[in-house]
């Protein structure tokens, strides 16, 4: 592809230039990665000042997902620093990309999310990451949970992941409730 080819230094400038063909597209997401790996506070600082909301949060997406993975603390600072719906963009990431390193960091990001049905989503994929190495702390941490939605959601995303680590588990589950 013509990413590597791209000077860092030169990055912003190519993709303003961009299109919105899909080979611009893929090229701009390539590009943004390399920057934000590069450079995440400049990278993160273009992304929030893209004047259209699809465009921007695409591009928060894309920096997040790239800064979770070397500085966690450091990019949910950045994200408090966020309007609404941009935070929660980059905080719905982050959950993500922590997920399966740390679920309990990941959990904690999930909570922040102002926005009830992403934070559900993000909260019951923590906890099925989570279940998939300790079922029985993230099903000591789920029944706490009053939150009707996540809950809900987290019946649904954990169910058929402890009944994969224990196949006696949905009988289990009668016996509690």
């Amino acid at each position: 592809t013509l990413a590597p080819a791209v000077p860092i230094e030169q990055i912003p400038a190519t993709l303003s230039r961009l299109g919105e063909s899909e080979r611009d597209q893929n090229l701009s997401a390539e590009l943004l990665r390399r920057w934000a790996s590069d450079s995440h506070g400049t990278a993160a600082q273009w992304a929030a000042a893209l004047p259209d909301e699809q465009s921007r949060h695409n591009a928060l997406r894309t920096v997040a997902a790239q800064w979770a993975g070397t500085d966690l603390q450091t990019a949910h600072q950045w994200a408090q620093t966020l309007d609404g719906a941009a935070r929660d963009v980059v905080i719905t990431t982050l959950a993500t990309e922590a997920a399966s390193q740390n679920p309990l960091d990941a959990l904690h990001l999930a909570l922040e999310i102002q926005e009830s049905v992403a934070r559900a989503n993000a909260v019951s994929f923590a906890v099925a990451q989570w279940a998939a190495d300790d079922p029985q702390a993230a099903l000591d941490w789920t029944v706490r949970v009053t939150d009707a939605q996540v809950r809900q959601q987290l019946d649904r995303r954990m169910t058929p992941v402890l009944a994969e680590a224990d196949p006696v588990f949905p009988y289990k589950i009668g016996e509690t409730s």
